[in-house]
């Protein structure tokens, strides 16, 4: 009950603070891109998080986003970036909350029972679903709740008169011996429970009778606990009513002493509840009420019954609720590091062509600066027309823009390679600017020279990329592979069949 109420609490706590959180971020929420953060609708509990949380987040750089975004963007896109890492994981949170609390909210609906009722003749059975919980004595005389197990009961309507047929009793005496016997190897040693069956079929009936009832029951239990180590002489009788005619069978079982502990004490009293509660035991049962079964003296233990599962298991599901959410957290920080590594490639395979264009510049007379003026003249020219959106050349603009706002060379270049950030544009950028500082004649050699270890580094990565494929494409040829051996060995193994 606590416990709901506390899950209860922390449910209207979120529902609250997402209202609140969303008032508070509505104008942010218009600038965000709906495409590029797919939970913009509950972003502000992320936000309203990292802005009350915002000394834990200080001091740490992620240069994955430095390099995805930029200085100018990096401030706004690493607090959306934590914001939805942290949304994410309260929304995770919140979901195995709810879920929790519903469960235990079903779980007060259910009520004791202790009775069954019979139906009347011709309604048919009736079937119930009940859950029983038992209260063990331990080995250290601590009683302890070992589970919540659930049990069908099918209680059968009331048994009309009907005439009696006879069958071959001595059948029946002779399989009895080893029927009863269950686990045990000889009625001369028996330190297991009896299985003493009070009905073979409809109209076979059979009373059990235990000369001594302190150490074996007539339903075939045994009283551990009165049992002397030394073994114990018990005359079990069977008066079987075998369709009408009755006879009577007297058996000699020697019992033993067996120390059972919880584990196996459990197993018992599962089998003997199945047992008493079957069928055909409860067709024997005269009256219109059935007492279920609440005490089992010779286990120390106290079964309780309920009409529905009474135990949730709330804190292993808390418990995976925060190992999936951690687990997504992670995933976040994943995504990024996998959007780096394509950005990465991209920019790769751009970057050939592109110094190719600038050593053909220069030859042909141009300054680097005018060069690369017209290198992204010509790209926003070709992107107008087909759309096609080039990473490096978009980075080149704002280089551009950069210098034409007065930042000096050297900062606008070195801000290039940083945002960049893959070895073979650092060493382009390294090359510029030593150029601007210390002039070089051999600029145009050295551009030629990398453009060719570039064309080189690119065809390593399509080469890759077409072993990953092959990789890939390993799995699927295996399956066909299988589905033709099937379509050919399938009508060989038919003719020799026949």
């Amino acid at each position: 009950m606590i416990l709901t109420i506390l899950l209860g609490i922390s449910t209207l706590g979120f529902i609250g603070l997402y209202i609140y959180s969303r008032k508070q971020y509505q104008d942010e929420l218009t600038n965000i891109s709906k495409k590029e953060y797919k939970l913009w609708r509950y972003l502000p509990i992320g936000l309203f998080v990292i802005d009350h949380i915002e000394n834990v987040f200080q001091g740490k750089t992620n240069y994955n986003l430095l390099q995805l975004y930029g200085k100018r963007q990096y401030a706004n896109r690493y607090r959306l970036f934590e914001g939805e890492r942290i949304t994410l994981v309260l929304l995770l949170l919140f979901g195995t909350i709810l879920f929790v609390m519903c469960l235990n909210i079903k779980s007060l609906a259910v009520n004791n029972v202790s009775e069954l009722h019979k139906a009347k003749f011709g309604e048919g059975d009736q079937y119930y679903h009940y859950y029983y919980g038992l209260e063990i004595q331990g080995d250290k005389g601590k009683k302890n709740v070992i589970t919540y197990e659930p049990l069908s009961i099918v209680v059968p309507e009331k048994s009309p008169t009907m005439d009696q047929i006879k069958i071959e009793l001595d059948k029946i005496m002779k399989e009895l011996p080893d029927l009863i016997l269950q686990n045990n190897l000889s009625l001369d040693h028996v330190n297991q429970p009896l299985y003493l069956p009070t009905m073979l079929s409809e109209k076979v009936n059979i009373m059990w009778e235990s000369s001594n009832d302190k150490l074996l029951l007539n339903n075939g239990e045994i009283r551990y606990n009165n049992l002397h180590n030394e073994g114990e002489i018990v005359k079990l009788k069977a008066k079987i009513d075998c369709y009408g005619e009755e006879k009577s069978v007297q058996y000699t079982v020697k019992l033993y002493k067996k120390s059972l502990d919880a584990t196996m004490k459990k197993h018992h009293l599962n089998k003997y509840m199945k047992d008493i509660l079957s069928k055909t035991a409860l067709q024997n049962i005269e009256g219109d009420q059935i007492t279920l079964p609440q005490e089992f003296s010779d286990y120390d233990a106290v079964a309780k019954w309920y009409d529905g599962e009474k135990k949730v298991q709330s804190l292993p599901m808390i418990l995976g609720g925060i190992g999936i959410s951690i687990l997504f957290f992670l995933l976040k920080g994943y995504d990024l590091h996998t959007k780096v590594k394509k950005r990465e490639e991209e920019l790769l395979r751009a970057f050939p062509g592109c110094i190719n264009k600038f050593a053909l510049l220069m030859n042909a007379g141009m300054t680097f600066g005018r060069a690369w003026e017209k290198i992204i003249k010509d790209y926003i020219r070709i992107k107008e027309r087909s759309g096609e959106v080039i990473l490096l050349y978009e980075e080149m603009i704002l280089t551009l823009e950069d210098l034409q706002k007065g930042i000096s060379e050297l900062k606008a270049y070195e801000a290039f390679g940083q945002r960049c950030k893959i070895p073979e544009i650092l060493r382009f950028t390294a090359i510029i600017m030593q150029n601007i500082k210390k002039g070089s004649h051999l600029l145009i050699g050295a551009m030629q020279q990398q453009s060719k270890e570039a064309m080189s580094l690119r065809e390593d990565l399509a080469r890759k990329k077409g072993e990953k494929a092959s990789t890939r494409l390993v799995l699927p040829m295996g399956i066909m592979f299988m589905a033709i051996l099937i379509i050919v060995i399938t009508p060989a193994l038919i003719t020799l069949k026949f």
